[in-house]
């Protein structure tokens, strides 16, 4: 993602960025990397060639109206999108090959659900507060994340440190903690008493 951005120049590094590129970038050479002819980039020939295996998608193709970046905007949800071969229908002996190829790259890109911070968000008595703005701060989203009905939010974020915006619509001050993470896994909660008292 982005698919869709500014006119093409044709060049591969004319690129349409999200604010979570970082996240996409580690998560494609995630992928990738475990793939022994993907991260070549150039199995395709007489085709685009593709830096150890991946590009952004707007460099690759532009392409409006997609659901890769509709469900990204307005879902919160982060896809790669996966071209396993140059041949669009390969034949049927084929694919122990393709299943053999990508075996530990699905492995090693499922893993990644646990990649950045997880939390709740609860109010002065223990109640989890739904629709509750959590934003990291510098990574503006079109649709900021908000939390679900059960007051829980997720963001993938790489290890390192963040300040986390939380903001319950209509009331102010808005809450802002710092949170430093040096593996795949943060898990943090937050009591809004000082918005809801």
């Amino acid at each position: 993602p982005f698919d869709n951005g500014v006119q093409a120049t044709g060049a591969l590094y004319s690129r349409s960025l999200t604010p979570d590129d970082d996240v996409f970038q580690y998560l494609a050479h995630t992928y990738a990397s475990r793939n022994p002819n993907m991260k070549k980039g150039d199995e395709c020939k007489n085709k685009m060639n593709f830096p150890n295996g991946i590009t952004n998608g707007y460099s690759w193709y532009p392409l409006q109206g997609g659901m890769q970046d509709y469900n990204y905007i307005w879902a919160q949800c982060f896809e790669i999108t996966l071209e396993l071969s140059c041949c669009k229908y390969p034949r049927e002996e084929k694919l122990p090959s393709f299943w053999n190829n990508n075996k530990a790259s699905l492995i090693e890109y499922i893993k990644q659900v646990h990649l950045g911070v997880k939390g709740q968000v609860f109010d002065q008595n223990g109640n989890p507060l739904p629709n509750v703005i959590v934003e990291v701060q510098d990574r503006k989203h079109i649709c900021p994340y908000r939390t679900n009905k059960y007051g829980e939010y997720y963001l993938l974020l790489l290890p390192g440190s963040y300040i986390i915006n939380v903001t319950v619509p209509g009331h102010d001050p808005h809450i802002t903690k710092l949170l430093s993470f040096a593996c795949n896994r943060g898990q943090d909660k937050f009591c809004l008493t000082s918005l809801m008292s």
